[in-house]
């Protein structure tokens, strides 16, 4: 018989049947194995130990970069922390009290936060076309200046706004001169910025904007200042003439004639209170009617667009009704 290939063995089981071991691979065979396969035995075997020796080269690099990053998250866990520098303590809240008062006041004394808040803003906006225009096709605008009218000091938040700046500046007097303490420069864009020198601040508004001038003959009184927050209320008007007493005779007593004609600086106070940006709430809380009476609101507006010769105009049933609500 032909001899049995290296590293095989021949067996018998319990049965009496030969079979054979391959020690190299750990298998058994019932055929006799041949040297001619012994070739392709080694070839597998050849194969089988280079895969495993690739998968050990793979297995310990796998190891080591686990080893490494391991031992790196052990390092950054026991680094003891960077003492950070001592920085210097915050001012204490007291003290920087008067500062913040001081600023809120000087921008509630600022060109644009007076001009916006007068009384006869809506007047100036509707003689001025092209601001009009900007207000009616831009929400934003009428958004943020109903918030300023409703408080004033909100108006620091929106000063630096894009659409704010133009609108206003629509308003600006060019041919004037500078209000003193107030420089212009521009910023690294080219665009015009105006520096308060007495309140330390910037501003993109020019301070020219036109401002309500006080007559001399009015004076504000204590009741009048302590009333400043609450919109102003029309004075009374003035009473009308005497009858004329009659009596079999003729005249008994008469009163001394004279036309009953209403004062113009009533008239200008009556549109100034209806020139008010919340004029419409205000007529709302007095007069509920007020919303669906479609006349009396376009007596209002005519009156706060054409001023005081609307009121001369006004007569009949349309008079009433603004006398009422007043």
């Amino acid at each position: 018989e032909e001899p049995l290939p290296p590293m095989w063995e021949a067996r018998t089981d319990s049965h009496g049947r030969v079979f054979y071991i391959d020690h190299r691979t750990k298998t058994t065979s019932w055929q006799r194995p041949k040297l001619t396969d012994e070739s392709n035995v080694a070839e597998s075997v050849t194969t089988e130990a280079s895969n495993d020796i690739w998968r050990q080269q793979l297995d310990r690099r796998y190891q080591s970069i686990r080893r490494t990053i391991n031992r790196r998250q052990r390092e950054e866990t026991n680094t003891p922390p960077v003492e950070a520098e001592p920085q210097p303590k915050p001012p204490a809240p007291i003290e920087a009290a008067p500062a913040a008062v001081t600023a809120s006041a000087d921008l509630l004394n600022s060109p644009a936060l007076r001009f916006v808040t007068r009384p006869d803003f809506f007047s100036l906006l509707h003689n001025n076309d092209e601001a009009l225009r900007l207000y009616n096709r831009n929400p934003a605008i009428r958004q943020l200046l109903s918030k300023v009218w409703r408080n004033p000091s909100s108006f620091q938040r929106y000063q630096h706004n894009r659409e704010i700046v133009t609108l206003l500046n629509l308003f600006a007097e060019d041919s004037r001169p500078l209000p003193s303490g107030w420089e212009a420069r521009l910023d690294k864009h080219g665009r015009p910025f105006y520096v308060d020198h007495q309140n330390k601040s910037t501003w993109y508004i020019d301070p020219r904007l036109p401002q309500l001038v006080s007559p001399p003959s009015q004076t504000v009184t204590t009741d009048d200042q302590s009333d400043s927050g609450r919109a102003p209320v029309p004075p009374p008007r003035p009473p009308l003439p005497l009858p004329t007493a009659t009596g079999n005779q003729g005249a008994v007593a008469t009163a001394p004639s004279f036309e009953p004609a209403i004062p113009t600086a009533y008239n200008e106070k009556v549109v100034g209170f209806l020139r008010q940006p919340n004029i419409g709430h205000i007529l709302k809380e007095r007069h509920p009617d007020f919303v669906r009476n479609s006349r009396l609101r376009d007596t209002v507006n005519r009156v706060r667009s054409e001023g005081t010769s609307a009121l001369d105009r006004l007569v009949g049933e349309d008079l009433v009704d603004l006398t009422i609500v007043l």
